[in-house]
């Protein structure tokens, strides 16, 4: 292990071993790595916030070092914190320095140790200190905080980098696609069949060589075969096989997206959005056969809208359907609900007008009513008037979507579809901002 001293690493053995968790290769290999910039390609849920809180506490305690994670999301940032606190609490109590601090975004220990923690921002003016910056791919301005960082470990710290891919541009791409001997970073590759917990079986050397369904129903467990069959997939290639895509026909960039992603926490249930209901409005998309239905609900709040609510029915029944989006409209009082009512949604649009009256409308998918909706999405978005939160299953089928100009010169959207989604977030989304937005001019986007 290059950590700063054998009493360093002692203390990490010795909270490995309070932990039950047994290291994995690429997590030895990690924390053997002695250079001072590093870059970790990651696929999602190997492990590595709670191998950086390891680190930076065995680092914390045996040699009172300073170590600043920052994170994507508030979320993400208290919870390296409480991985750091949870390994603190599994050493010997010999070991353990008296804690002098504790909250959401900083451990402080007896003999100057310190953990900081923080969301996407860049840690300005702090000397010595080793940062960890997690899924800095995702960073709206990653260049901001790139140069912010570096200072910091100007007198003797160390940065590590580390994202599951996004797009083949930015910081993140610039450090990972360096020929050999330009980089000044070490690099780490982490694919999902490097993590245990993701195989059924000992991988062979072909691997590399097999389409991503072949080897994930050949090598994957049974929790990773679910993952895929529940992913379009071009997103799981992108987030468990480390896949580098930048698809220049997509209707909404991720550049674009990821520039209108605040930290929002979505309402788990619809009586939390009580009392917004004047300002609430919310699109249905409904499902066919294999697609899920699903409700999307903005709040207005002074030309700005932001995303509240995704609710998501899989396999469910219409009548169900229906009494889901009646309990929100009671619930919260939302103001106004349009439904798809192409098919399949017109008996839910129809019965739910019947039971609320002019508060909800059916909408009829035409080509026309489709580019409308789609164009007001994207007119949103380049003006900062639509937020998003960072909900990767809404941010990926926004991210699919294709607009196609056909011979007859109209606008065509396409998606591709999965077991369960067909852009359907998207389109639910489109109609909630439509509702919100009735009575505004009608947008019209310069699109080749």
């Amino acid at each position: 292990m290059n950590l700063f001293s054998r009493s360093a690493v002692s203390v990490l053995e010795a909270a490995v071993s309070a932990s039950g968790y047994t290291l994995t290769p690429y997590q030895r290999a990690f924390l053997a790595d002695p250079s001072p910039l590093r870059a970790v390609l990651k696929a999602r849920q190997t492990g590595f916030s709670w191998l950086f809180a390891l680190e930076a506490l065995s680092a914390a305690v045996a040699e009172a070092q300073f170590s600043i994670f920052v994170s994507l999301n508030r979320e993400e940032a208290e919870g390296k914190l409480l991985y750091a606190r949870d390994l603190y609490d599994g050493l010997p109590v010999e070991m353990q320095p008296r804690l002098l601090r504790q909250g959401a975004q900083e451990l402080r220990f007896e003999g100057g140790g310190r953990l900081l923690s923080f969301p996407c921002r860049a840690p300005r003016g702090r000397a010595r200190a080793n940062l960890y910056l997690d899924e800095f791919a995702f960073y709206p301005d990653s260049e901001r905080v790139y140069t912010g960082a570096l200072p910091v470990v100007s007198h003797g710290g160390r940065v590590t980098i580390a994202s599951t891919p996004y797009g083949r541009h930015g910081q993140f791409w610039h450090i990972l696609s360096a020929p050999p001997g330009e980089s000044t970073f070490s690099r780490q590759a982490v694919p999902w069949w490097s993590a245990p917990w993701f195989l059924s079986r000992d991988v062979t050397d072909d691997i590399t060589e097999m389409d991503t369904a072949v080897r994930v129903r050949r090598f994957g467990s049974e929790t990773l075969r679910r993952l895929f069959d529940a992913m379009e997939e071009e997103a799981f290639r992108r987030e468990y096989e480390l896949t580098f895509e930048e698809d220049a026909s997509a209707f909404l960039s991720w550049d674009l997206l990821r520039a209108n992603v605040r930290d929002i926490t979505l309402a788990s249930a619809w009586h939390e959005l009580a009392g917004d209901g004047e300002n609430l409005f919310a699109g249905m998309d409904v499902g066919r056969t294999q697609d899920a239905s699903e409700i999307v609900a903005l709040r207005r709040d002074d030309g700005v809208m932001t995303v509240r609510r995704i609710q998501t029915l899989i396999n469910t029944p219409f009548a169900e359907q229906e009494e889901s989006a009646a309990l929100a409209l009671r619930e919260c009082g939302i103001r106004r609900l349009f439904i798809d009512r192409t098919g399949i949604g017109a008996p839910i649009a129809e019965n739910l007008a019947f039971r609320f009256g002019p508060r909800v409308r059916g909408i009829a998918f035409t080509q026309e009513s489709k580019d409308r909706m789609a164009l007001r999405v994207k007119w949103a978005l380049q003006k900062g008037t639509l937020i998003l939160p960072d909900h990767r299953p809404l941010l990926d089928q926004m991210a699919s979507v294709r607009r196609v100009i056909t011979t007859s010169a109209h606008a065509r959207y396409e998606a591709p579809r999965d077991d369960h989604a067909h852009a359907d977030k998207f389109w639910a989304l489109a109609m909630a901002l439509e509702a919100a937005m009735e009575g505004a001019p009608e947008v019209r986007i310069r699109t080749l």
